[in-house]
């Protein structure tokens, strides 16, 4: 039965997610009630280290969302958000969260709609945050 199986997965993708040092979540799109409660147990997610979030199409909420949780996550070490349609908003609410974050390291936002506003906000969290080694950006479109 189909409905019995994706309540199995989601349950056991939030075991996933609040158990593992690494998450992978990708190509499926995280919104609404999904996206919420998703960033609900990031935020009380103390072993997660790595998370990958490919082509979700998070967009500019998305990104606010998860900023929001990565506020309260002391554990993440790499993020990446490659190909999630994240605009100049989204950028400014994670670089805005990232400024005072002494435990990411990596973060790729490869392939987003950054533009212009994007690009400056993530050189802007360079300029304050000495513990971000790595970031890709790619193609800004």
């Amino acid at each position: 039965d189909f409905s019995m199986r994706s309540q199995r997965a989601t349950v056991d993708s939030r075991r996933a997610l609040t158990k593992s040092t690494a998450y992978k979540y990708l190509g499926r799109p995280l919104e609404g009630e999904k996206l919420s409660d998703f960033c609900f147990r990031l935020t009380h997610s103390v072993r997660l280290t790595a998370l990958s979030l490919q082509d979700n199409k998070l967009g500019n909420q998305g990104a606010i969302f998860l900023a929001r949780a990565l506020a309260k996550n002391a554990s993440l070490i790499t993020l990446q958000l490659k190909e999630n349609e994240i605009g100049g908003k989204g950028a400014k609410a994670l670089a805005g969260i990232l400024k005072d974050n002494t435990t990411l390291v990596n973060l790729d936002l490869w392939k987003n709609n950054l533009k212009d506003e994007g690009a400056i906000e993530i050189a802007q969290l360079l300029a304050v945050n000495q513990f971000l080694c790595s970031i890709v950006l790619g193609s800004l479109e």
